[in-house]
């Protein structure tokens, strides 16, 4: 019976193919029967569908086989069925002239290929996609048009792929710009799509490229690399804090072999229309930085909001957008009841390129401070040139803090172009002056002496002569450094203008060793100084009437000596095409630092980043020169100490500081590969082959709870280095620098770890303290063991001997 139901399923399975209809049931990619597998390369069905109860994914373990024939691929939906090219194989490639239309299926880990996704090569092949999801796919090219061949795509998401998605090659190209999408061979269009949160480039394209009716936003590369004489065209679309250096870049042989398309290709074969732009960081449109590509060029009825640049270079034709940079500057006059707006361009109230502005044309708005507005709409208005003078009617007095804020009605400013004035502008804020007859810089509602001469300095609160002096810095501080000492304090926020330094080593005769004339400055590095020398330090604030302030407390520190490998040279290379991530390619330093290198950029630092950035190798510095010269030594960042040009600094020497160890490594750069590959090598310094120092004295210790605080006793050693101290059991007792405070009764470690000095190693030692109780009685009679106000035998609070219930004296606290 098994078997007659089998043959029925296999009988009934054989008629669906047979009329031109598979269902996959599998998720397998086995090739067997049921699979998506199976339906391509072994039936001839027109379309293959899955059945309405299977979910999960198709992860693939070769290329799917070649589409070539007309085929028709229906997903149960995206958020119930993927493919997963699993990094490593092609999913849809369609030749032949075949046609695929596929719908409802998220694509994600995609291989590396051009096309991995979906391919369409020759012969007018093309994908017909709608309803798609595309997500996670990190190798270029997901998509890809080859020669005669069209890819469309609609209504579906791209998400959170770093990738390149789109790219496209070879095709006729008319030479002449024309709306027939059919004149162009090979084209991707895209429409009703939304990009978000890509990292990677969106299209890196050769030939013909539509995009309508798209959303992008919160993608951080570009968007658009269009290269090639081919038509582009992004039109009725919204971009949304993208953050691109550039979003759309141009780059094409127009005007050349010789003279291609000059003279017949249309001001619009690059065509923005009807777009939004709000938010994004970056340059929008870069049509080609060449007078060949911005004529071919046209930005037209599109809106574009607090973007970074809009567009650079001088396109063909812009016209009917709504820009928000026709202001230049906004400024009031107290005195005469006005702002004046700097226009940027010839401004117009028709968008024929005619018509004077009027008062109805412009807006005010007032926020913060007393003053409010008697009216939104100017009192008054004259021009010359591109300058306005605006009347404003304010009521109640004008402190100075407030904002006065212009900006355009609605469709009433234009330019010569016809672009239109947003109702929201750049540079169109200004802070209301107040009156000050005396011009000392207090406004006269608040001068209590309104006559002051020019020249003097004047309390800000009242317009009287300032005799008050500054406060003292709070905060003054010392960081111990290399031959140097570093001074911290916290910014004053009084009229304090700058800040007097003294230092030396006698703390009863310090010098001024330099003025600071910052407000906001808050650290000093005071230079070149002897070792393990104490250096004392005080602090002065100052004002601009010469008020000086009381003198902080005076801090100290001691240089240290730098901890230099000076050990056997070694040599790491890093051989071109060798992987970086194993670490036979990678040079540890330290845990905190281990180098190595991609197949192309600079070096980083594989333990705190995945890659390099213009401020790798995290967690270094470096300078040119050796540590036998260490106080010419000048240290910036690895792409600036290599000039830029790394391959140039061959046989050079270098001093590389790692930062949180505080080490400093002798390197030689004796290779480096400019091109792909990734290969380099240097020679550096090995650690110091000396033993740790030797730690004794550091025993054992029993407190009472009693006891509170104590200072530690360092153990013996021979090294200089500092010692830092922490307990295992907090519980028990906390450590601040070198006291001790006790907490609770237990035992816990105390470990006292000595930093290297120049011909030590680090080394560590731990003693355990243990806390004890003592029950006695309070001058209440209570028992207690935590209690401070416990007595003697001769009824004394808190001594070292307390009294316990049976009227035994006990000792309390230890010596």
């Amino acid at each position: 019976m098994k078997n007659i139901y089998l043959l029925i399923s296999l009988f009934f399975t054989l008629i669906c193919v047979a009329q031109g209809n598979y269902t996959v049931t599998s998720l397998s990619d086995d090739g067997s029967l049921g699979t998506l597998r199976y339906g391509i390369q072994n039936t001839t069905a027109s379309t293959i569908d899955f059945d309405s109860g299977l979910t999960g994914t198709v992860t693939l373990t070769s290329n799917l086989p070649g589409i070539t024939r007309n085929i028709s691929i229906i997903g149960n939906g995206v958020n119930n069925l993927t493919m997963s090219g699993a990094n490593s194989y092609n999913m849809f490639q369609v030749s032949g002239g075949a046609v695929l239309t596929i719908s409802g299926i998220t694509f994600t880990n995609n291989a590396s290929s051009n096309g991995s996704i979906f391919r369409a090569d020759n012969s007018n092949s093309s994908v017909i996609a709608t309803s798609i999801n595309v997500t996670g796919n990190s190798r270029s090219y997901a998509f890809y048009t080859n020669n005669s061949s069209i890819i469309t795509i609609s209504n579906s998401t791209f998400t959170s792929n770093s990738g390149t998605l789109f790219g496209s090659d070879y095709g006729s190209t008319p030479s002449n710009t024309s709306d027939t999408e059919t004149d162009y061979s090979n084209r991707i269009t895209v429409t009703g799509s939304t990009f978000s949160s890509n990292t990677g480039t969106i299209f890196s394209t050769e030939r013909y490229v539509k995009i309508d009716n798209c959303i992008f936003s919160n993608n951080t590369s570009q968007i658009g690399s269009f290269r090639g004489v081919n038509r582009y065209q992004v039109l009725n679309s919204t971009f949304t804090n993208n953050t691109g250096w550039t979003l759309f870049s141009f780059s094409s042989w127009i005007g050349q072999n010789p003279s291609w398309g000059e003279s017949t290709l249309g001001t619009n074969n690059t065509l923005f229309e009807g777009n939004t732009f709000t938010g994004n960081t970056g340059t929008i449109i870069n049509p080609g930085g060449s007078y060949k590509y911005d004529n071919k060029t046209t930005i037209k009825n599109n809106v574009f909001t607090n973007n970074g640049t809009n567009w650079t270079g001088n396109p063909a034709v812009v016209s009917g957008n709504t820009l928000d940079n026709f202001i230049t500057s906004v400024s009031h006059s107290s005195a005469n009841s006005t702002i004046t707006v700097v226009m940027n361009r010839p401004v117009f109230n028709t968008n024929s390129g005619s018509g004077a502005l009027e008062v109805n044309d412009f807006q005010f708005s007032l926020s913060g401070g007393n003053a409010t507005l008697g009216s939104s709409t100017p009192t008054s208005i004259s021009a010359s040139a591109n300058t306005y003078i605006l009347g404003i009617n304010t009521i109640g007095t004008i402190y100075g803090t407030e904002t006065i804020t212009v900006n355009p009605a609605l469709n009433s400013i234009y330019d010569a172009s016809s672009n239109i004035a947003g109702s929201t502008q750049k540079n169109n804020t200004a802070s209301l002056k107040f009156l000050d007859d005396d011009l000392d810089g207090v406004a006269n509602y608040q001068d209590l002496c309104p006559n002051t001469q020019s020249g003097v300095v004047v309390e800000p609160a009242n317009g009287c002569d300032d005799v008050t002096a500054p406060s003292i810095p709070t905060g003054f501080n010392v960081t111990i450094g290399t031959y140097k000492l570093t001074l911290n304090w916290n910014q004053n926020t009084d009229d304090t203008t700058g800040y007097l330094i003294y230092g030396g080593t006698d703390q009863n005769a310090l010098s001024l060793i330099t003025t600071i004339s910052s407000k906001t400055t808050t650290s000093y590095s005071h230079n070149n100084l002897v070792a393990n020398t104490t250096y004392y330090y005080k602090i002065i604030a100052k004002d601009l009437a010469g008020n000086q302030s009381l003198s902080s407390a005076i801090v100290s520190g001691s240089p240290q000596t730098p901890l230099i490998w000076d050990g056997p040279k070694i040599t790491f290379e890093k051989t071109s095409g060798s992987d970086w991530t194993l670490e036979a390619n990678q040079d540890f330093l330290t845990e905190s630092v281990i180098l190595t290198r991609k197949n192309t950029q600079g070096l980083f630092n594989i333990a705190k980043e995945s890659g390099y950035n213009y401020l790798s190798p995290s967690d270094t510095e470096w300078a040119m020169g050796t540590t036998a010269d260490f106080s010419n030594l000048y240290f910036s960042n690895w792409r600036e100490a290599m000039q830029w040009c790394p391959p140039c600094q061959v046989n050079q020497d270098f001093v590389i500081h790692l930062i949180t160890d505080d080490i400093y490594i002798d390197v030689k750069i004796l290779s480096w590969v400019d091109s792909s590959g990734g290969g380099f090598s240097y020679e550096r310094s090995s650690p110091n082959p000396y033993s740790p120092a030797i730690l004794g004295d550091f025993n054992a210790l029993s407190k009472t709870l009693y006891d509170g605080s104590f200072t530690i006793t360092p153990p013996s050693s021979d090294s200089t280095g500092a010692f830092t101290y922490i307990s295992s059991d907090t519980n028990v007792a906390t450590i601040s620098g070198s006291t001790v405070t006790i907490v609770g009764p237990g035992v816990t470690t105390i470990t006292a770890t000595q930093v290297a000095d120049a011909t030590h190693l680090t080394n560590s030692i731990s003693a355990d303290l243990t806390v004890n109780t003592v029950a006695v009685v309070t001058k209440n009679g209570e028992k207690t063991n935590s209690n401070s106000s416990y007595v003697n035998k001769n009824g004394a609070l808190g001594t070292v001997s307390g009294v316990n219930a049976n009227g035994e004296s006990k000792v309390t606290k230890s010596n």
